[in-house]
């Protein structure tokens, strides 16, 4: 018997290093995650779009295609694309099960697509790459008029490092940002940023059930968090992540 896409899924995201951080028992949650994670993503879409059909979505850093796998489901056509050879055969293997149309890439080189999309998602992945401001610049072309970009990102200031677990090592860690410096790279880059982060904090426990929190202890912690992170210079500052949404503006 052939395995199947779950299988391959599991045994890649496992591995990861940041999944052994975080002690992801990814066997029995990566189906919520997936799930779960798509429909978070498309909740904050909806304040922009009356409806997703149809619409045309860019998944930069996809992995093994779970997450667009649940945003397939609301209509969307999708292109994924990825640096990771293993990842993007995983991702064509659940394309074959699924009988999806999700057209599944390895990236080479820049991002060549022109007013081509209506959303852009950029999910933890910004962190990443070796050229912020470039690769932004080449989101903002490819995304038509007005378009969005959704991105998430580790806040810098959060103490326990989302890569390596040890405490405070994100502090000295330039590769990720603070509220204020995410908002600049962004706009410097022609992009209107809204803020969901305060938004999802308060209505944690509604949008995280039953989701890829890896405990129940872990789960209950953040939602003591979430009571206590009220206002929205505290929720920016003491976040774990950055949940944002950037419109695409003409440049200056």
């Amino acid at each position: 018997m052939s395995t199947n896409y779950w299988q391959l899924a599991d045994d890649y995201i496992k591995n990861l290093h940041d999944a052994k951080i975080r002690g992801c028992n990814v066997g029995k949650e990566i189906k919520i995650i997936h799930s779960n994670r798509a429909g978070r993503i498309q909740k904050i879409l909806n304040f922009f779009f009356t409806s997703s059909r149809g619409k045309k979505l860019f998944d930069f850093g996809c992995g093994v295609g779970d997450v667009d796998f649940g945003l397939a489901k609301y209509g969307y056509s999708i292109t994924a694309v990825d640096t990771d050879d293993r990842a993007i055969k995983i991702a064509k293997t659940g394309n074959r099960e699924f009988k999806r149309k999700i057209n599944f890439q390895k990236i080479r080189g820049s991002i060549n697509y022109k007013n081509k999309f209506d959303v852009v998602i950029f999910n933890h992945v910004i962190e990443h790459v070796s050229n912020p401001d470039k690769t932004l610049r080449e989101l903002h072309a490819a995304l038509k008029p007005k378009g969005i970009l959704y991105l998430t990102t580790v806040n810098k200031l959060y103490p326990i490092d989302p890569h390596t677990g040890i405490p405070f090592k994100s502090w000295f860690d330039n590769h990720l940002y603070t509220w204020s410096n995410l908002k600049k790279i962004l706009e410097r880059n022609n992009f209107q940023v809204k803020n969901f982060t305060p938004w999802i904090i308060k209505n944690f426990s509604q949008l995280y059930k039953d989701s890829e929190q890896h405990s129940p202890i872990k789960f209950t912690i953040y939602k003591t968090i979430a009571k206590i992170l009220r206002s929205e210079f505290l929720i920016n500052t003491f976040t774990e992540v950055f949940t944002v949404v950037g419109v695409k503006r003409d440049k200056k």
